[in-house]
């Protein structure tokens, strides 16, 4: 989808509203979180990749808490 974008005010927190229409493309059934990304053109907001929270690592995976830990991880962990 191809928008010119709507203005948004930040409130006294910080805090922006993301209008819903773009809440209902962002997020899917209970999972409300989004990636916030940084680039040279401002704030990009996008589906959460699929990965480790530690390393990034997108193969062997187990669901943990609010996202996601690879195997590796999970090891090392376990050997601290």
């Amino acid at each position: 989808m191809q928008s010119n974008g709507i203005i948004c005010e930040f409130d006294k927190a910080g805090r922006i509203i993301i209008p819903n229409i773009f809440r209902k493309q962002l997020t899917s059934g209970n999972d409300r979180r989004v990636q916030v990304v940084m680039t040279n053109a401002g704030v990009l907001l996008k589906k959460p990749e699929k990965g480790c929270m530690l390393c990034g690592e997108s193969e062997h995976l187990l669901n943990f808490e609010s996202g996601f830990l690879c195997i590796h991880c999970i090891n090392k962990i376990k050997n601290l």
